[in-house]
């Protein structure tokens, strides 16, 4: 029971030291403060879930390189298993290295891999031997009392926010669809409607001159603001946001909702770009 408290112990400090870590990172890239993390308190199971991994996968390791590229590894595996995972449940993406080096599915990146293995060699080499030491000197009864009482507010925390983002999912998706429809109506008032680009698009898309999308481009009598699509949209999906949700999304900045990207609506709109 003892091991098992350290453990929980072990968890809850690299948690919320990964909280500190993300919110400082986090508020300095954006120059105000951002309570980071998918919970409400301070803590990012993830920083908890990596450490703990690492301490009990990889303690064995007598080696700095070995331990790096290891440590590297398998937390990048939790990391893209996590986004991948929270995609699914909630279809949004809460970070997104695609403007990286090196990224892989915009999930994960070269430098945050690197700073993984820098962290798995710090923590499996200095900080759990004296972290250890440290608990080992506490009382076990108020070891084991303060580890349930972080359990029990853990599970508070996730009921509170999953609680919260109950209609998360379902108003991403409802914003989606209501995008995609827009486009398909845009779409066809340009291309089958009764107006003079319809027209000239049907022409010129029956003519052995090809490369109509080109031609409607420059047929059209001023730019088309590809970029406003669904801006009511957005401005009523965000006015219907709940409280919980308002601060997840402003936790991750970055985070990127699966919606039909512009690229997207300008191929449902005038077809698919040809060079």
């Amino acid at each position: 029971m003892a091991d098992l408290a350290k453990l929980v112990a072990c968890f809850a400090i690299y948690s919320c030291a990964g909280w500190l870590f993300e919110s400082i990172l986090c508020s300095v890239s954006e120059h105000r403060f951002i309570n980071r993390g998918f919970l409400n308190g301070p803590i990012c199971p993830i920083y908890g879930a990596g450490a703990l991994a690492a301490v009990l996968f990889l303690g064995g390791i007598g080696t700095i390189p070995v331990l790096f590229c290891w440590g590297a590894i398998v937390c990048s595996i939790i990391e893209y298993a996590t986004s991948w995972l929270m995609e699914k449940i909630y279809h949004a993406r809460w970070w997104d290295y695609s403007d990286r080096f090196l990224n892989l599915n915009g999930r994960i990146c070269v430098p945050a891999t690197l700073l993984f293995g820098f962290f798995t060699t710090l923590v499996v080499s200095v900080i759990q031997p004296a972290l250890t030491a440290l608990l080992s000197a506490l009382d076990t009864r108020v070891l084991e009392g303060c580890c349930g009482a972080f359990l029990a507010l853990l599970a508070l925390d996730l009921l509170v926010t999953n609680m919260g983002l109950s209609g998360f999912r379902r108003k991403i998706d409802a914003y989606c669809d209501a995008l995609t429809a827009q486009a398909q109506t845009i779409h066809g008032v340009l291309t089958e409607g009764d107006n003079p680009v319809a027209e000239s698009y049907q022409r010129l898309k029956n003519s052995p001159v090809g490369h109509a999308y080109v031609r409607l481009r420059e047929l059209m009598p001023g730019p088309v603001a590809i970029e406003d699509i669904g801006h009511d949209l957005a401005v009523s999906f965000s006015a219907a946001l709940t409280a919980q949700e308002r601060r997840v999304m402003d936790a991750f900045p970055r985070m990127r909702v699966n919606a039909p990207s512009i690229s997207d609506l300008r191929d449902k709109l005038l077809g698919p770009h040809q060079n």
